[in-house]
This record gives structure tokens, sequence and C-alpha cells, in this order.
């Protein structure tokens, strides 16, 4: 690893750490430039250099935290049955309450950034099995509604406390995309 590649990572590390403290104690919309350029001890144009403004910086984020989101909660199975549904379920709902957790004062704003990014990597592990099926449009627009409609379930679960325990989740699910 280069020198300036080091550098690099690690500066934005120390600014993503700045905003991540600050993310636990103010709305996102509350927290300035400035606040994450003192806290993570860059300048402003250091800041800019790596980030066009806070909601990149968030996105950059959110990115690097979904690229595992699966991984731990990775199902066995080829199929979209009720196991898969219900780790799929799980991830997400896991990975929602700790955006809660780490953005308590604006956690429902940013939520849209989050689903928008969930989604689309759901959607595409999803169109890597086809159930035995030829790929199609319709099967890929299949899939993502299936994605959707699991992060919903989810963001409901998170949002609303609904009375229903995950697993009565899960069958509803299983039984509106059957």
């Amino acid at each position: 690893m280069k020198v300036g590649h080091i550098r690099t990572t690690l500066t934005e590390e120390a600014i993503q750490t700045a905003f991540n403290n600050l993310l636990l104690k103010k709305d996102i919309d509350r927290i300035s430039i400035k606040d994450v350029t003192e806290l993570a001890q860059v300048n402003r144009a250091t800041f800019y250099a790596h980030f066009q403004d806070k909601y990149a910086l968030f996105d950059r984020m959110i990115e690097d935290s979904i690229d595992g989101l699966f991984s731990n909660h990775a199902p066995g199975s080829d199929q979209l049955d009720s196991d898969s549904l219900s780790a799929y379920f799980e991830a997400i709902y896991d990975y929602l309450l700790k955006i809660k957790d780490h953005c308590p004062y604006s956690y429902q704003k940013l939520l849209p950034k989050v689903r928008q990014a969930i989604v689309k990597i759901l959607s595409n592990r999803l169109n890597t099995f086809n159930n035995g099926h030829p790929a199609t449009n319709q099967n890929a627009f299949a899939r993502h509604m299936a994605a959707s409609i699991i992060y919903e379930a989810a963001e409901f679960q998170l949002i609303n406390e609904t009375p229903l325990k995950p697993a009565e989740i899960i069958t509803e699910i299983t039984r509106f995309l059957n």
C-alpha cells in the first residue's frame, strides 16, 4: 500500500469517526462541516477533498457498512423460502436498529437513503438465484419487489413496533410473496 493511500484512508476514517460520534449527539441537519473537521482534526479543504458534503459522507459510510450486511445472515438456500426470508429480514432489522442507535436524532430522515442502498443490494442478491427459472425482466422485477417488501417489513417493525413477532411477519411475507 502506498503512503499516500494510507494517509487518505486514515484521513477518511478520522472524518467518518468524527461524523459518527456527532450523529450520536445531534440531528444530521445540525451537524456542520466545521463540527466534523474540528473533531477529526482536519481542515475544511481536506474534508472537501474527500467528500462533497456531509450527505455524501453518510452515503459512503452506508455503502461501506452494507457491504457485509448479508454475509453473516446469508441463507444456505438458493430459494426464496421462509428460511431465507427470515435471514434477510433479521439482517435488515439488525442493521436498521444499529442506525437507530447510532443516529438517534435523525435516523428517520436517513432511512430513505438506507432503504435505497439495502433494496438495491438485496435485489441483486436475490437475482443471483431464480428458483430454476430463466432470468427475465419479470423475474428481476419480482425480486426487486421482494427485496422492497422485506425491507419495508423490517422498517415497519423498527418504527411502528407492530405487535407481530418476527416469525409472524415472516409468515405474512412468505404468504404474500408466494
